[in-house]
């Protein structure tokens, strides 16, 4: 029958046959059809603590070397369960995989218990004794809950634009805004559209009102921007002779008007036509 995969388990006080079994399974071993560990919990000769313990047979000598390097004849390994009261557990392994299995996981040449007494990792081929010492693996932190306005896109939020007001294709609540027509660039006079986010401007609203103080857009300085115009009314009669005049003050001579010139142009404006020296009793 195939021996690879068989195992069994000795125990204090084991019938005859578990022994027997364990026999059979050292005889195939010495044939080359696997190779036998065991694995025990052992507290003793010396040991102050629990110890996971490790071997593997070698049927040349018809021994057991240890997870420490020690080598035992069979019958010694074989006495445990009833030296030191414990159970060992035996395993036909395939060919080749006696050392990896039994004493040494990870094959770095340093044997598991010689690992742990040195404090390194006997299951991390990069971690022996005299080695560099390995960084250790970061520990994962679980990743906050974003805060929507800080300018950084985190879990839950598709964007965030750091409270621009609207002014991009970003929602007050980190969200895509719905994919159309929008104001997301920040010039009001642009035609703007939002596409999964995005933000991608258009044409000009050339001529139409803008800004809170009556501006038009406009794209008369190449660009498409919100113009502000000053707006002068137009005055008739005597009221806007008055304006032109007072435009027109100190155009001519020494560039100063005459108090009777002032004078006129006041009455005038409010149509005293008498001459400006009668009217102020001169």
């Amino acid at each position: 029958a195939p021996i690879v995969g068989q195992q069994i388990t000795l125990r204090p006080g084991a019938p005859t046959a578990d022994l027997d079994r364990v026999n059979l399974m050292l005889t195939r071993a010495a044939a080359g059809d696997c190779e036998v560990i065991s694995k025990g919990v052992i507290q003793g000769n010396g040991a102050t603590t629990e110890e996971h313990r490790g071997t593997v047979y070698k049927p040349g000598s018809n021994s057991f070397l240890t997870d420490r390097g020690a080598t035992f004849p069979a019958s010694v390994i074989l006495g445990l369960p009833e030296t030191f009261n414990v159970s060992v557990t035996y395993t036909c392994v395939p060919p080749g995989s006696g050392t990896r299995m039994g004493i040494d996981r990870d094959l770095d040449s340093f044997l598991d218990m010689d690992e742990r007494d040195a404090g390194t990792d006997p299951a991390n081929p990069l971690s022996f004794p005299g080695g560099p010492t390995p960084t250790p693996a970061p520990t994962p932190q679980p990743t906050p809950a974003g805060v929507c306005g800080d300018g950084i896109v985190q879990t839950g939020e598709q964007c965030d634009d750091g409270e621009q007001n609207g002014a991009t294709c970003c929602q007050a609540d980190c969200q895509f805004k719905a994919d159309g027509p929008a104001s997301c660039d920040g010039n009001e006079c642009t035609i703007d559209t939002c596409t999964a986010g995005e933000c991608s401007a258009g044409g000009c609203r050339d001529g139409e009102a803008c800004g809170p103080c009556g501006g038009i857009c406009s794209t008369a300085g190449g660009g498409c921007d919100c113009v502000l115009y000053e707006k002068r009314p137009i005055m008739s009669g005597e009221a806007g002779r008055l304006r032109r005049d007072t435009d027109n003050w100190g155009r001519k001579g020494s560039g100063k008007r005459s108090s009777d010139d002032k004078t006129s142009a006041a009455s005038r404006a409010v149509g005293d036509t008498r001459p400006a020296l009668a009217r102020l009793g001169k």
